[in-house]
C-alpha cells in the first residue's frame, strides 16, 4: 500500500511543480521540460494503479498497467536525451522531433509486441518474459533494460559533455556541468532501487523508479534557476544545504519506516500516524537545523550589507566639498570588491555620459536605445551580466545588453529612473579573484536601491545645475530642483472643480510632497503628506516615493491596494526607519464623490454648504513603512459632495510650527482662515495659509508643512 500513496505524493508534488514553471514563466523553452514532468505524472500514476490493482487481484488490469509503467521508462528516458540534444536552445529542431517520434513508436513496438509477458506477482516478483537476441545470453528485456540504465543515460552525459567543451559562457558551463552531476545522481538512486529490489520480499521497489527521473528532474529545475555564478564554497554550501533538507530527512524517514514496518500486520492506523508525525518531525527538526546553520555561514554577507549601508547614509550631500561621485565609487569598490564602477548620467541631450569611472574611462549611450526602454518596461532595475544568456523575458535584447556589458567590461547594470523617465545608469565591473555576483547580491542591491537612487538624483541634478557654485556655498543644492517635482503635478482641470496644492519648506529642501495624479476627465487620485526626515536625504526619498506612485497606480487599479504598495515600497527599498504620514484620496466629479483613507494625517477639514459649518473628517490613522501589510489598518471613506464645499488638507507642519511665545498655529486659526476665504479660488486659500504660516512663525518655520484645497463649484 505504502508503493501507491508513494507514487500518489510524487504525481502530485511533480504537477504541482509543472504548474508552479507553466504559470510562472514565458519561457519557451520550458515547454519540454513541463511536457518531461507531466510525463512523469503519468508513469507515477500508473505505477500506483499497478501496485492498487495488485492488491486487488485484479489480475488483468495489473498486467496491462506493468506493461505500461515498463513502456513509460522508455519514452522518459527518450524525451530526457532529446532535451539534453537542444539544451540551451529554445527553438525546436525538426531532425531531433521525427528521431524522438520514432524511438517513441519503436519502443512501443519493442514493449506491446516483443515482451511475451510483463506483471508483478502478488508476492512482489516482477516478471518479464522475452525471446533471446540471435546467439547472445541476452534476451529482449536484458537489451531494453542495458538501452534504458545505460546507454540513452550515458549519452545524455556525453552530449553534455560535449556542450560543455563548446560553451564558452561560464554561466551556461556551470549548468551544464551540474546537469551531469545531477544524471549521475539519478543513476545511483536508481541502483539504489534496483538492489532493493532484489532483496526478499521487497520487489515492489522497483515500482518507485519513476522518482529517479523525478528526482533528477527535480535538480535540473532547481539548476536551472540559478542565475549567478558559484565558487566552490557556494557550491558546497548548496549541496550541504539540499542535504539537510532533503537527503537525509528522507533516508532518516526511511529509517524509521522500516523499523515500525512490523506494525502494518499489528496496527495499521497506528503505523501511519507514526510514520506520518516522524517524518514532519525530521523534515521540521533539519528545515529549522539548516536555518540555524547557515545564519552563521551568511553572518558575513549581513554585515557588508550592513555596513555597505551605513557607508551610504555617512554621504552628506550638503557637504560641497565632498566629491559624492568619486566616494560613492569607492563605497562600492571596498564593499563589493569591484574593479570598476562606473557612473553614467543624462547629459540633457539624449546621451547617458560617463560621470565618474574608478578606471578613468569614459563612454556614451544613447537614452533611446531600445535595451534601456525595454528593461524599464519591464521594470527590470538591477541586471546581472548572467541574465543575458538565463531570463527569457530579455532574449529580444540580450545581444544588445551583452554588448554593453562587453563595452564597459562590467557585471551588473542598475537603472535609475524617476517613472519612465531614465537619468542615471550604474555599472559595476566584475569582482576581484574571479568572485561571481550572486543572489545575495541582488537582494542586497534590490534592498538598497534607494540610495543608488538618491545619489544618482543628486549627481545628474548636479551635472546639471552648475548655478550650485555660482550661488555660493552656502547654497547646498539647488530648491529649484525640488520646486520642479511639486510643479509635476496634473493640477485637477475638471469641471465643477477648484483644486490647487502647496508645499511649503522649512528649509531649501523638504521632505513634504503634494500630488494630484489624473486617471480620466472626471477622477483624480490625490496625496498629501510628509517623509521622515529633513534635509536633502529625506527630500530625495520624496523624489523617489513620488516617482513611484504613478508606477504602482499603472499595477492596481483598486485604492486600497495602491496604499498597501507604498507601504511595502517605504518598508522594504527605503533607510530603515522611514516612514509617511499623510493622506491619500479619489475624488470622482461625475458622481461628486471622495473616497479618502487617512494615514496619519494632521488634519483634514470640510466645511459644508449644507449645513453651513465646518468640520474635522480624518478620524484615526495609520502612519506607512512599519507594518509589513497596513491593509487590514487602512478604513477608507466615502463623502458624497454638494456645490458650494471646500475640504482642505493640511500636514503636521501646519499644527506644530510655533511663535516666538511658544503657541501653535494649530486648528482653530486653519479653520478661521479657511472659513474667511471659502470664496476665494484654491490657489489663492493655499496661498493666504502659507502667508499667515510664515507671518506667524516670526523666527521661521522648523517643519515643513503642506496643504491640499478643493473647492466643490
Amino acid at each position: 500500500m505504502i508503493f501507491f500513496i508513494l507514487n500518489l505524493m510524487c504525481a502530485a508534488a511533480l504537477f504541482g511543480l509543472s504548474f508552479a514553471i507553466d504559470f510562472g514563466s514565458s519561457d519557451a523553452k520550458n515547454k519540454s521540460f513541463i511536457n518531461m514532468l507531466l510525463l512523469q505524472v503519468v508513469w507515477a500514476l500508473v505505477a500506483a494503479f499497478c501496485m492498487l490493482f495488485i492488491l486487488l487481484k485484479q489480475t488483468g488490469l495489473a498486467i496491462t498497467f506493468s506493461r505500461f509503467f515498463i513502456w513509460l521508462w522508455s519514452v522518459q528516458s527518450i524525451l530526457f536525451f532529446s532535451w539534453c540534444c537542444l539544451y540551451p536552445a529554445a527553438k525546436h529542431n525538426l531532425f531531433i522531433r521525427i528521431l524522438k517520434i520514432g524511438a517513441i513508436l519503436f519502443s512501443f513496438y519493442f514493449v506491446f509486441f516483443l515482451f511475451d509477458a510483463v506483471y508483478f506477482d502478488a508476492e512482489g516478483h516482477f516478471t518479464v518474459l522475452s525471446k533471446t537476441v540471435g546467439s547472445l545470453s541476452l534476451d529482449m528485456f536484458d537489451l531494453y533494460k542495458i538501452i534504458m540504465i545505460f546507454i540513452l543515460p550515458g549519452l545524455s552525459i556525453l552530449v553534455l559533455f560535449f556542450k560543455y567543451e563548446l560553451m564558452s559562457k561560464r554561466l551556461l558551463r556551470q549548468h551544464i556541468l551540474f546537469f551531469i552531476l545531477a544524471v549521475v545522481a539519478g543513476e545511483i538512486l536508481f541502483f539504489l532501487i534496483t538492489y532493493a529490489s532484489h532483496l526478499p520480499l521487497r520487489q515492489f521497489f522497483l515500482l518507485l523508479t519513476p522518482f529517479v527521473y523525478g528526482f533528477v528532474l527535480f535538480l535540473f529545475y532547481l539548476i536551472g534557476r540559478i542565475q549567478s555564478l558559484f565558487s566552490f564554497k557556494s557550491f558546497l554550501q548548496l549541496a550541504a544545504d539540499f542535504c539537510l533538507v532533503y537527503i537525509i530527512p528522507a533516508a532518516l524517514s526511511a529509517i524509521v519506516f522500516s523499523l515500525f514496518r512490523v506494525y502494518v500486520t499489528l496496527n495499521h492506523p497506528l503505523f501511519f500516524m507514526i510514520l506520518i508525525a516522524s517524518t514532519a518531525a525530521l523534515f521540521l527538526f533539519f528545515y529549522g537545523l539548516r536555518r540555524y546553520l547557515f545564519k552563521f555561514g551568511r553572518q558575513e554577507n549581513t554585515e557588508y550589507a550592513d555596513r555597505l549601508e551605513a557607508d551610504f547614509a555617512a554621504l552628506d550631500f550638503g557637504d560641497i566639498d565632498m566629491q559624492i561621485d568619486m566616494r560613492f565609487a569607492h563605497i562600492l569598490h571596498t564593499h563589493l570588491r569591484t574593479v570598476n564602477v562606473i557612473i553614467l548620467t543624462d547629459n540633457d541631450e539624449g546621451k547617458l555620459t560617463t560621470r565618474y569611472s574608478l578606471k578613468g574611462d569614459t563612454y556614451e549611450f544613447s537614452l533611446d536605445s531600445p535595451v534601456f526602454s525595454s528593461l524599464l518596461n519591464m521594470q527590470r532595475r538591477i541586471v546581472f551580466k548572467t541574465h543575458c544568456d538565463t531570463v527569457h523575458e530579455l532574449s529580444p535584447i540580450a545581444t544588445a545588453l551583452a554588448a554593453i556589458f562587453e563595452e564597459t567590461d562590467s557585471s551588473v547594470m542598475i537603472l535609475l529612473n524617476e517613472g519612465a523617465r531614465l537619468f542615471s545608469v550604474i555599472l559595476l565591473g566584475a569582482r576581484r579573484q574571479e568572485q561571481p555576483y550572486t543572489d545575495y547580491d541582488y537582494e542586497v542591491f534590490n534592498k538598497l536601491y534607494s540610495r543608488f537612487f538618491l545619489t544618482g538624483y543628486y549627481l545628474k541634478n548636479i551635472a546639471n545645475e552648475e548655478l550650485i557654485s555660482l550661488v555660493g556655498r552656502e547654497i547646498r543644492f539647488s530648491s529649484q530642483v525640488i520646486r520642479s517635482l511639486h510643479k509635476k503635478t496634473d493640477m485637477p482641470v475638471c469641471e465643477g472643480l477648484d483644486a490647487d496644492a502647496v508645499s511649503l519648506s522649512a528649509r531649501s529642501l523638504g521632505s513634504g510632497f503634494t500630488d494630484f495624479i489624473k486617471l480620466d476627465a472626471h477622477r483624480y487620485i490625490g496625496v498629501i503628506g510628509d517623509l521622515s526626515g529633513k534635509g536633502l536625504n529625506a527630500s530625495m526619498l520624496m523624489a523617489i516615493l513620488k516617482s513611484m506612485i504613478p508606477i504602482f497606480l499603472a499595477e492596481t487599479h483598486d485604492f486600497k491596494n495602491l496604499i498597501q504598495k507604498v507601504n511595502a515600497f517605504i518598508r522594504e527599498n527605503m533607510p530603515r526607519g522611514t516612514y509617511f504620514a499623510g493622506l491619500f484620496f479619489l475624488i470622482d466629479m461625475q458622481a461628486k464623490v471622495l473616497y479618502y483613507a487617512n494615514c496619519a494625517l494632521a488634519a483634514f477639514f470640510m466645511y459644508n454648504k449644507t449645513y453651513n459649518n465646518m468640520i474635522e473628517i480624518q478620524g484615526d490613522g495609520k502612519i506607512l513603512g512599519f507594518v509589513p501589510d497596513i491593509s487590514s489598518l487602512i478604513k477608507i471613506k466615502k463623502i458624497q459632495l454638494a456645490s458650494g464645499d471646500v475640504l482642505a488638507a493640511v500636514t503636521g507642519g501646519f499644527m506644530e510650527t510655533k511663535s516666538l511665545r511658544g503657541e501653535p498655529f494649530g486648528k482653530n486659526r486653519i479653520q478661521a482662515v479657511l472659513l474667511q476665504n471659502l470664496k476665494q479660488p484654491a490657489a489663492k486659500i493655499c496661498e493666504i495659509l502659507g502667508e499667515n504660516l510664515h507671518g506667524f512663525a516670526e523666527k521661521g518655520m522648523e517643519e515643513d508643512a503642506g496643504i491640499s484645497v478643493l473647492r466643490i463649484l
